[in-house]
């Protein structure tokens, strides 16, 4: 069990293109990152971002969020973060592919493996150690992030739970958690 995960956005296949006002100069492009809409919310400008280049993976360059698109388009799911680069010495090149990876700073609370937890529809649960034993625990879930989960209420720190929620839960057999008991 984590309390504070370090949250980082990894973005691929993004373009560099030519800086505003269709200038034909290459000192000054932009990055192009297409961010999930889920993502928004931890994104503010000038955040940092450090660019690797598809086409040259030993160069690293670093920016920061210039501009983030203030709406979402109708049927994309993501939306744009603008990255303003220096090119100074023209060592990167318009429609380059290129990586990017926004710090977005760090989430407290309470973090478990996603395995660990089962979703059965309206509630989720985790296998909570009781003695020997494991038994049902509802929990209700916050953020995710990769392979953790972000436990708002049900679990404290000191809890012992199973890492594969799955792993004890049989397809047949009916859960019950305290809500469920009489």
């Amino acid at each position: 069990l984590d309390d504070k995960l370090q949250i980082t956005l990894y973005y691929t296949l993004c373009l560099i293109v030519i800086q505003h006002f269709q200038t034909r100069r290459i000192q000054k492009l932009w990055a192009i990152l297409k961010i999930d809409r889920n993502d928004m919310s931890r994104l503010k400008l000038g955040q940092p971002v450090t660019i690797n280049m598809a086409d040259m993976p030993d160069m690293q360059v670093n920016g920061k969020v210039n501009f983030i698109e203030p709406t979402l388009r109708e049927g994309d799911k993501t939306t744009t973060v603008r990255v303003y680069l220096d090119n100074m010495m023209h060592d990167l090149k318009v429609n380059s592919l290129v990586k990017g990876a926004i710090q977005t700073g760090s989430i407290n609370g309470l973090w478990i493996p996603r395995t660990a937890v089962t979703d059965l529809g309206q509630t989720k649960i985790v296998w909570l150690k009781a003695g020997s034993l494991f038994k049902a625990q509802k929990v209700e879930a916050g953020s995710v992030y990769g392979d953790k989960v972000q436990i708002t209420k049900g679990l404290s720190v000191t809890d012992n739970i199973a890492a594969n929620a799955e792993y004890l839960t049989d397809s047949e057999s009916f859960i019950k958690i305290k809500e469920n008991e009489n």
